[in-house]
């Protein structure tokens, strides 16, 4: 559940975020978008799907959940320009190119492009770049529940109040102690 609740947030925030570049943003600037009304919704939340599993992959490694934001941001930058998005994807390299489908930037933006700004259908997106997506979320997915559950395998949780003698005012607190049955 603890997995769930972290997981969540992240994701319906980048799914609002993916919408609103593909909308209101799009239309603002005068970009075509929202071809496909339900394939750009389905695209939009596989994506969201992969984008927040990576973060989430990218947040168990470290160890510090509040720190993902300063992470995860300076670090998609390089993937935005890897994917092609920003520069010309002829002139990447091939090994960058490469790399470049370990995120899930390359293959949500093709699938993006196609289906929001061209009109094409899910089928005609759906092997090559959906299932690309679903492969990498779930995987970083993995990994993540993985790593978190190593993290939070030996720790038990206490929870009591606390009352202040000079003020009499009563609190409630959390304690993460290590487990004492689990070896270290």
């Amino acid at each position: 559940m603890y997995f769930l609740a972290m997981y969540a947030p992240f994701f319906f925030l980048s799914l609002f975020w993916i919408l609103f570049i593909e909308g209101q943003s799009f239309s603002f600037h005068g970009v075509n978008s929202f071809k496909n009304v339900p394939g750009t919704i389905v695209v939009s939340m596989i994506y969201a799907f992969a984008i927040t599993s990576l973060g989430l992959l990218i947040a168990a490694f470290l160890k510090r959940y509040r720190f993902v934001v300063q992470i995860v941001v300076p670090s998609s930058i390089p993937f935005v320009f890897i994917s092609g998005n920003l520069y010309p994807w002829q002139n990447i390299p091939w090994p960058l190119q490469a790399f470049g489908w370990l995120s899930p930037t390359t293959a949500g933006a093709f699938a993006m492009l196609r289906v929001s700004q061209a009109g094409a259908s899910l089928s005609g997106v759906a092997f090559p770049y959906l299932t690309h997506l679903l492969l990498l979320g779930a995987t970083f997915l993995t990994g993540a529940y993985i790593l978190i559950y190593k993290t939070c395998a030996g720790t038990h949780a206490e929870a009591g109040k606390r009352t202040d003698r000079q003020s009499g005012l009563v609190s409630e607190f959390i304690v993460i102690k290590p487990d004492p049955r689990v070896p270290a």
